[in-house]
């Protein structure tokens, strides 16, 4: 009876370690699940504010270059007159147009209107190709900002795919974004 005691007493110890160590699997388990969706719950904020962020810079850059565009156009025009303006006025009071025939004051006038227009042309041609080259930077600071915009997204697809499964009836609501973001985590489409 004494042998069958103790040999209870041992498996009744040995029980008890063994549902320690399965509670204590269990907690560690939970702990690192908890770690996880905090993990990924973190960096979804950060690539959410990062985006967020980028879309903001370039709606005020777009919306900063369209005001520049529009405020330089309006300066151009306003110089372009000024300087027609100046030219015209400066030749009107040649006084040599006083000792002119009419004939000759009639072509001498005619000549300086043809090299006025081809200065203006000259000019109106180094402004467009003036904000030709803007717009230019303008593209590639905006094919730059797409670039990021795909490197941000890549990322966010490589966490999906690096915990997300593991965490997947974790997740925190907005956490997939699409039916491809759902299909990628769970394994199959959405139920409609």
């Amino acid at each position: 009876a004494a042998r069958e005691a103790a040999l209870a007493a041992v498996g009744g110890e040995i029980e008890e370690k063994r549902r320690q160590r399965e509670e204590m699997e269990r907690l560690l388990n939970d702990l690192y699940e908890e770690e996880l969706k905090n993990k990924l719950e973190e960096e979804e904020i950060m690539q959410r504010e990062r985006r967020e962020r980028m879309k903001r810079d370039m709606l005020k850059a777009n919306e900063e270059q369209l005001r520049i565009k529009k405020l330089r156009a309006e300066e151009e025009a306003e110089a372009e007159r000024k300087f027609v303006e100046q030219m015209l006025s400066r030749f009107e009071q040649d006084r040599r147009l006083e000792q002119m025939s009419k004939q000759r004051k009639r072509r001498e006038i005619q000549l300086y209107r043809q090299e006025v227009d081809r200065l203006v042309q000259e000019r109106r041609k180094l402004y467009e190709e003036r904000m030709q080259a803007e717009l230019a930077e303008i593209e590639k600071e905006t094919q730059r900002k797409e670039y990021e915009r795909r490197i941000v997204e890549e990322e966010r697809l490589r966490l999906l795919d690096q915990y997300a499964k593991q965490l997947k009836n974790f997740l925190p609501k907005g956490m997939l974004k699409s039916a491809a973001d759902y299909e990628r985590v769970i394994g199959r489409k959405p139920r409609n």
